[in-house]
């Protein structure tokens, strides 16, 4: 649950989310390097209208995060103020898993001679998942589709496929994927993906056992229409 300001230091990159929850105006005075200011009133307001709203947890997000998978630091005025432990809470309650706060907050971060910005800090969030053994770039995978040079192969559910699937794919679920590898030539360049990377991943581990040494995994959710149209998020 909370974090201390030699661990952030470490992680000040694109792969981790940082939020200041203060006010904006005292976000603009000063904050932490790569933080996106979102006050702590504006994540309450937007719980309580999804709530009012009946949202799913599924369609609970903050703007620009769908993967809530994704490393959340949270920071306020002081380590556990009240500020910083309602947006905490909101976070986590709306299935943000792996949200953390920063001890002692933004006061212990310049007891400790920690750098600052008196910058204003960003207003979008931009948050790209750390690459991982065997992971296509996402931002690659729509020109290995076009190009033909990968199979393509779908592990998700026969239900999940039905309504949609990518024109050039192989469609062979995860749980039958082990009983029908011969269907794939073991010399040939394999990408998998499923709905959020979980099971592409696992099906990646199961290929490279086998010997299907150029296998690889698109880590990212992937949303497709029935016309076979996708998105990458």
């Amino acid at each position: 649950m909370v974090v201390d300001q030699a661990w952030l230091v470490k992680n000040l990159d694109k792969y981790h989310v940082i939020l200041d929850t203060r006010s904006a105006g005292d976000s603009a005075k000063s904050n932490i390097k790569s933080a996106v200011s979102f006050p702590a009133v504006e994540l309450v307001k937007m719980g309580k209208d999804f709530k009012a709203k009946k949202f799913k947890s599924s369609k609970k997000l903050l703007p620009g995060l769908v993967d809530k998978n994704a490393p959340v630091i949270v920071y306020g005025s002081a380590g556990r103020s009240a500020e910083v432990m309602s947006a905490f809470k909101e976070l986590v309650y709306w299935g943000y898993k792996n949200t953390v706060v920063l001890d002692g907050g933004i006061k212990a971060w310049k007891e400790g001679g920690l750098p600052v910005s008196n910058a204003a800090p960003g207003s979008k969030i931009s948050y790209v998942r750390k690459p991982v053994k065997g992971a296509v770039d996402s931002s690659k995978f729509a020109g290995l589709v076009k190009a033909g040079k990968y199979v393509v192969l779908d592990v998700r559910t026969k239900k999940e496929a039905a309504k949609g699937k990518i024109a050039s794919s192989v469609h062979i679920p995860l749980d039958e994927l082990e009983e029908n590898l011969a269907q794939l030539d073991k010399s040939a360049d394999i990408v998998t993906h499923c709905v959020s990377g979980v099971r592409a991943g696992i099906a990646y581990q199961l290929l490279q056992k086998n010997g299907f040494k150029n296998a690889k995994f698109l880590n990212a959710i992937i949303k497709i229409d029935k016309n076979g149209k996708y998105t990458i998020e």
